[in-house]
């Protein structure tokens, strides 16, 4: 049921305040995910604490910027080494470098924000696409949505998922979500694929097989 959920504020203070303007009718939940969006703006988590005593689950709302995260670039993620097999997949199918992004309003009366990343034009030529916020009714605001979602898509995905044995450091639990971490191939049997690159992680993911053997996937992103 989408009713009183029972969250708090969490203990981590505000760094800044951000305050687009939105429609009066737009649902918070859409409103908080569109503040994530906007250009600049904040990532969020809701974290579950069970009291030990009297198992009752408390939930906590927290805002991180400029997101959530630390750098975790000294911890050796390497190939060969702790670094298992590794996928690096790169796509340009979602690439788009010009966004006409439309807003609240209809025929000459409607908001629209036209963002564009002109190396990223010169780059892959012009990738076009028209997008539609309809609750948006503030210019800065559209803006705001366009700008990011050019720095999200101007570039082709860099998705690596990488496979670690767990029995090896780093330990589980020393890095986490929106950590950024370097990772590192060095094969002198392929030298031709071997490389040094800093990646955020978007998720982790852990497995134990019947022999107790520890196998931890992160998946990565380059923005």
């Amino acid at each position: 049921k989408n009713t009183y959920m029972g969250i708090q504020r969490g203990i981590i203070q505000e760094s800044f305040r951000l305050s687009p303007t939105f429609d009066c009718y737009k649902h918070i939940k859409a409103a908080i995910e569109d503040l994530s969006t906007t250009f600049n703006g904040i990532d969020f988590a809701i974290t579950a604490v069970i009291d030990p005593t009297t198992n009752f689950m408390t939930k906590y709302f927290n805002t991180y910027y400029p997101g959530i995260g630390q750098q975790n670039t000294a911890l050796p993620f390497t190939y060969p080494g702790n670094i298992k097999k590794m996928e690096k997949p790169k796509d340009g199918t979602t690439l788009i470098n010009e966004v006409y992004m439309r807003g609240q309003g209809s025929g000459t009366a409607q908001l629209l924000s036209v963002v564009r990343d002109n190396f990223s034009i010169f780059t892959f030529g012009v990738r076009q696409k028209d997008e539609s916020q309809p609750d948006i009714s503030d210019q800065d605001t559209l803006t705001s949505q366009a700008q990011e979602y050019i720095r999200i898509n101007k570039d082709p995905s860099d998705l690596p998922a990488i496979y670690l044995d767990g029995n090896l450091p780093p330990p589980y639990g020393s890095y986490g979500i929106g950590d950024w971490i370097n990772i590192m191939v060095n094969d002198p049997k392929a030298p031709i694929l071997n490389f040094t690159q800093s990646y955020r992680v978007e998720e982790i993911d852990v497995t134990i097989d019947d022999d107790g053997m520890e196998e931890i996937q992160v998946n990565a992103s380059n923005i």
